[in-house]
């Protein structure tokens, strides 16, 4: 905000130069007395000025947005309702309604819910199994790793790398004994960062890859989770077009026979 007023002060500081400026020159007329000239300039120059108070208006909303944002993303809670509602918005962009629920108690009586689960067919006689998204948001942890490498401090961006990914695969080791429990769910499930930053710099650790490897925990960005999510739909897409048409599930594999079998939801929008 300092700034801003600053900007402000340099330029009303250039309009007063330059209602002198008009003053001396007579506002074109010749003469400094000439009453029409001055009203001229005075005008000019009250014009002006409202574009910048209201320039300025629009700084102050923004900057008091901004400082409603930080603070909104600093607190623990609101960082994990933010994530939520980024979750919430690629379900609702990308699959049907239906095809996905929210707060899902993935398996039966353990009274554990999950932020988010996608349907998908059951095998044999089971209707349907769960895949768990849940997702974190470190946010301490990544600010505190941008902030060391700004001021090029190795040791403490090194520390604060093994803290973020301490974080992450926690997060992933909370959604394996919450949330995944075969025949209940999949035998895997997606941990979502809502960032691409904080998506790519945990990519770069060796523990995170391989502790979620070992988990079976897919970790996804807004962009990797859009391309995931499409790719299911797909998927689902097909194999409902290959039962419609030959009314029996093609051999494909237990990938095959998981999309194949995919609820009606999906015939019925087809064949509308």
């Amino acid at each position: 905000m300092t700034t801003v007023l600053l900007v402000v002060a340099v330029l009303v500081a250039v309009l007063m130069l330059f209602v002198l400026i008009e003053l001396r020159k007579g506002g074109g007329s010749g003469r400094t007395d000439d009453p029409n000239a001055v009203s001229a300039v005075i005008s000019s120059m009250s014009e002006r000025l409202t574009a910048i108070q209201e320039g300025v208006g629009a700084m102050k909303v923004l900057a008091e947005d901004f400082r409603g944002f930080e603070a909104l993303i600093r607190d623990v809670n609101s960082r994990g309702a933010w994530g939520e509602v980024q979750l919430r918005q690629i379900l609702e962009e990308v699959l049907a309604h239906g095809q996905w629920e929210e707060n899902v108690e993935t398996i039966p009586g353990t009274g554990k819910r999950v932020e988010f689960a996608i349907k998908f067919p059951g095998m044999n006689d089971q209707e349907l199994v769960w895949l768990p998204v849940d997702s974190k948001f470190p946010l301490a942890d990544y600010q505190r790793l941008l902030e060391a490498q700004k001021a090029g401090d190795a040791d403490k961006a090194e520390e604060s790398r093994k803290a973020l990914e301490n974080a992450i695969v926690k997060a992933a080791k909370d959604i394996r004994e919450k949330y995944i429990a075969a025949p209940h769910t999949t035998e895997f499930g997606v941990l979502f960062l809502p960032t691409e930053g904080l998506y790519l710099e945990a990519l770069r650790r060796t523990k995170v890859n391989d502790e979620l490897s070992r988990l079976r925990i897919v970790l996804a960005g807004p962009t990797t989770f859009s391309a995931l999510l499409n790719a299911f739909r797909l998927g689902f897409q097909t194999m409902a077009i290959e039962k419609r048409s030959s009314e029996r599930v093609p051999d494909h594999g237990d990938a095959g026979d998981l999309l194949s079998a995919f609820y009606d939801g999906e015939l019925r929008g087809i064949a509308d």
